[in-house]
């Protein structure tokens, strides 16, 4: 199910169901001040969604579809959302939402070997990032209208997933991968070209996350093989020293800024629990625990300067704990969601140390013994994995059925991707 939490100006409020049942991270987005959406994937592998509109959730709506990721989604405009994921084939499909209806799923093409990643610089432009089955880093861009440009070849050897930020007034997009050496490699856009992969170094074990908290500033994260949290920072396009922001982290989630100069990180715990850090601008708080029980990274969402919402996955024995009510359920893990006041977030400055491929020493988070990762995140991919067997033993029983895409193709069947289309958009196989 999906637990809420409210801000409030002295803090964090108790954590409150959502209701729904997702087997991906919830995907969140802002639409505005007053309109929220949660996007993820249900146990039939079709799209659903709620959302909140100032005074009240919605239920759990099912939007279609057969996608083997979560979503990735972005709103460019009043009322506007896009929203893609990968299908059965491994190509990339979008759905949209007009501000009054949804429009049914379309083929993107594509043979992608990671989620995709969503930015947009403007109204009326898309850039879509995924790893090809070559383990480079292939583009996709809409430029408005009705016709998507790419697939292009940014070159790399890459793990993983692409993290992107469009930023600054002069069409600036940087790209992010951890490589097959486990260093952090960047690429940027200046708005005419490419400059080209240039390593930053690093001994990193998960996907970065980059955000922009000032004026020519970017922030890079991510975890180490010592499970701590590790930073890189850029002022003015020289970068700087790794540091180590300490924890004993299972899962880096989410990092955001929502107004200059504050940075705040959201990870899962060895104990499952969902902590945070915040930056002030000159000084990083120690590691806070916000509770709850988590099986997935949380989502984090900025709706203003001084307003967090929260999102993630927990299980129906954990939602007490997190301060919610006790819901009935089916065991299948719940969505939970919480608001954070921001002014209540800052406490002393941390440590620092340079990143190297030795094992820290873990301060801030308490060590906490791993059966905590056993019974939590390692769960949530065991359920993945027999969703997984089910799926493929009903498409074994369907023979060579093929699926299709619901919304304006007269051929849609039960909201379920099509596998015939378009050719593979350039990405290698």
């Amino acid at each position: 199910m999906v637990l809420m939490m409210d801000s409030a100006p002295d803090g964090w409020s108790p954590w409150i169901s959502l209701g729904g049942s997702l087997t991906s991270p919830p995907a969140a987005v802002a639409l505005n001040s007053d309109r929220l959406e949660i996007l993820g994937r249900g146990p039939d592998f079709s799209l659903y969604h709620t959302s909140w509109t100032g005074g009240a959730w919605s239920g759990w709506q099912r939007l279609g579809g057969t996608i083997i990721t979560g979503p990735a989604v972005i709103s460019w405009g009043p009322s506007r959302l896009d929203v893609f994921a990968l299908g059965v084939n491994s190509a990339c499909y979008q759905m949209t939402y007009n501000g009054s209806s949804w429009r049914g799923w379309s083929l993107l093409g594509g043979v992608c070997a990671s989620p995709p990643t969503v930015v947009s610089w403007g109204e009326q432009r898309i850039d879509i990032f995924v790893i090809g089955t070559t383990s480079h880093v292939y583009q996709l861009y809409w430029p408005g209208g009705n016709t998507w440009q790419g697939w292009d070849d940014l070159g790399g050897a890459f793990l993983w997933q692409v993290a992107a930020i469009a930023w600054g007034t002069s069409l600036r997009l940087d790209l992010f991968a951890v490589g097959t050496d486990h260093a952090l490699w960047h690429n940027w856009w200046g708005g005419t070209s490419w400059t080209g992969w240039v390593s930053l170094g690093g001994t990193l074990a998960s996907v970065p996350q980059v955000v922009t908290s000032g004026s020519n500033r970017l922030d890079v994260f991510a975890l180490g093989k010592d499970h701590s949290v590790w930073h890189i920072q850029s002022d003015s396009d020289s970068w700087g020293n790794w540091e180590s922001l300490d924890g004993a982290v299972a899962l880096l989630s989410s990092v955001r800024s929502c107004a200059a100069n504050r940075i705040d990180v959201y990870t899962i715990g060895l104990d499952s629990q969902c902590w945070q850090k915040s930056w002030n601008g000159s000084t990083w708080s120690q590691w806070e625990s916000r509770g709850g029980q988590f099986v997935s990274p949380v989502s984090a969402l900025c709706r203003s300067a001084s307003k967090l919402d929260v999102f993630g996955i927990g299980t129906d024995n954990t939602l007490s704990s997190a301060g919610g009510t006790s819901p009935t359920g089916t065991g299948i893990p719940n969505v939970l969601r919480a608001d954070i006041g921001i002014s209540s977030l800052i406490a002393a400055p941390s440590t620092s140390t340079t990143l190297n491929s030795t094992v820290a020493t873990q301060t801030g988070l308490s060590p906490h013994a791993t059966e905590g990762i056993i019974g939590g995140v390692l769960g949530f991919f065991l359920l993945l994995c027999l969703a997984a067997i089910a799926f493929i033993l009903f498409r074994l029983r369907k023979g060579n059925e093929q699926n299709s895409v619901s919304g304006d193709d007269s051929r849609a069947e039960n909201g379920s991707i099509q596998n015939e289309g378009r050719e593979n958009g350039g990405v290698a196989v």
